[in-house]
């Protein structure tokens, strides 16, 4: 059975100031490497066969942190980087439709953003790669963002009838949740 670990990044000052980050590559905060740390400890007794992050630098560094004392390298993927979220990044939340945003069926399309139907399409693409490239058992940690783990969600889940994929999974930074990808 492969088993997918999904891990969101740890705090940045962004998430702390309720600010939309998206593809802009910002750090983590103090409390987000603790928050890392605390990821670390809670997966201490799962041995992962492979480690894929994001390359944005607040996933990048969770994932480093977890892997620490572990003989197994991070592989950075860039599908799995979080949506761009255009004209609406380094601006608070509220000041944009976020539900329509997040509609799948009927996106409210936004200045230099990604569209949420090509997001899931490429987080679904790195997704039917681990499942042709990985062996039948094996536990694979996935660190990335809140965005990428809707996706992840939609893969599994499907996308609801109504098109909104903004409530079907919200985590915390540093939550884990687990997938089966058989």
């Amino acid at each position: 059975m492969k088993n997918i670990y999904f891990v969101r990044h740890g705090e940045t000052d962004y998430n702390l100031n309720e600010i939309v980050q998206g593809s802009t590559d910002v750090e983590l905060n103090e409390t987000g490497i603790k928050q890392a740390y605390k990821a670390k400890e809670k997966l201490k007794d799962i041995h992962f066969d492979k480690i894929y992050s994001s390359p944005l630098k607040r996933a990048k560094k969770t994932a480093e942190v977890i892997s620490e004392d572990r003989n197994v390298k991070v592989n950075v993927d860039k599908r799995l980087t979080e949506i761009c979220f255009g004209i609406n990044e380094g601006n608070k939340f509220g000041t944009y439709d976020y539900k329509g945003f997040w509609n799948a069926k009927n996106p409210h399309l936004y200045p230099e953003a990604e569209d949420v139907r090509d997001f899931i399409k490429r987080v679904s693409n790195f997704l039917d790669s681990l499942k042709e490239d990985s062996n039948d058992e094996e536990n694979i940690l996935l660190v990335a963002h809140g965005g990428v783990a809707k996706a992840i969600a939609t893969y599994f889940k499907g996308i609801p009838e109504d098109g909104q994929i903004d409530q079907i999974v919200k985590l915390s930074n540093c939550d884990v949740l687990k997938f089966n990808l058989d």
